[in-house]
């Protein structure tokens, strides 16, 4: 029974052209899957590189926020220098007119 079971069906000829095509077929399936592991490794990779642009384009964006804040108290101090030096010019005008006066 195990022989009948085991023996080739068909020809030689067509056994060993199945025989092919099943090797064919399977080395095919291997470089399939070759290429799906190495495209799930890229797609991996451009997800890595996209989430580090976006931390890259967060961190633009905080040193931004942190520039045009320096650049608002820098505008405030200057703001106030120049009431302060408007203060003294006054205040130098009001001494001088108090001289001329004098």
């Amino acid at each position: 029974w195990h022989v009948l079971v085991n023996a080739p069906q068909g020809n030689k000829d067509d056994v060993i052209e199945a025989q092919r095509r099943l090797e064919v077929a399977q080395a095919a399936l291997k470089e399939s899957e070759a290429r799906e592991a190495a495209a799930k490794a890229a797609e991996r990779e451009a997800k890595a590189r996209e989430a580090a642009a976006i931390t890259a384009e967060a961190e633009a964006k905080v040193r931004e926020a942190s520039a045009l804040a320096s650049e608002n108290e820098a505008k405030a101090r200057e703001g106030e220098a120049r009431a302060a030096q408007d203060e003294l010019e006054a205040a130098l005008a009001e001494l001088k007119k108090e001289e001329d006066a004098y």
